[in-house]
């Protein structure tokens, strides 16, 4: 669906001469992209929505996009199946919020086991995306650089107890550092 609606957005772009032909693939895949990425953040607010927990689910999704947007780690074959498995860890981070009342000291132990692992293994690539020396380097700086950023919030609302706004960064750090794991053993760089 969403590829059907990118091709015929691209499709009508060219048309009007917006864009070449020749730069068909590339926009296709932007758009494609850009619903995809709409298509889950207005899934996850929906979650939030009915949990019960929609400013929880805003910050869980912000830190989680913008950490892992430069972690890398595991990328699913297909956008469907990419979107299944973020559905299914938004809603299990988000159950947890609603369900269980994690506590603070529970919070730093998750902060502190999540930083190792994000520290240790990013940036990961993927066979369809391997990684050069120079990206590699520049991508572990931006992920350190927005780690710093979140963990500093996290302990910032660890020390005030504000349970929602630390559970939510540190669910989503410990999302991403699942993801690191993951996509070390699908590259079997591990």
């Amino acid at each position: 669906m969403i590829s059907s609606v990118a091709n015929n957005i691209t499709n009508y772009l060219i048309c009007k001469k917006v864009i070449k032909d020749d730069d068909r693939e590339i926009y296709q895949y932007g758009f494609e992209q850009v619903f995809s990425s709409l298509l889950n953040i207005a899934t996850m607010l929906l979650l939030g929505i009915i949990l019960g927990k929609i400013y929880q689910s805003l910050v869980l999704i912000l830190s989680f996009m913008a950490l892992r947007s430069y972690s890398g780690g595991y990328h699913a074959n297909t956008p469907l199946h990419c979107y299944l498995l973020t559905v299914m860890s938004i809603s299990a981070a988000l159950s947890i919020m609603k369900f269980i009342t994690i506590d603070r000291f529970i919070c730093l132990g998750l902060l502190v086991l999540s930083s190792l692992i994000i520290i240790t293994l990013s940036p990961i690539g993927t066979a369809n995306k391997p990684l050069d020396e120079i990206e590699k380097i520049i991508y572990r700086k931006k992920t350190i650089i927005v780690w710093c950023i979140e963990t500093c919030v996290a302990l910032l609302f660890i020390v005030f107890n504000t349970t929602e706004i630390h559970s939510s960064i540190v669910l989503a750090q410990t999302l991403v550092s699942i993801a690191l794991i993951s996509g070390k053993v699908q590259t079997r760089n591990f």
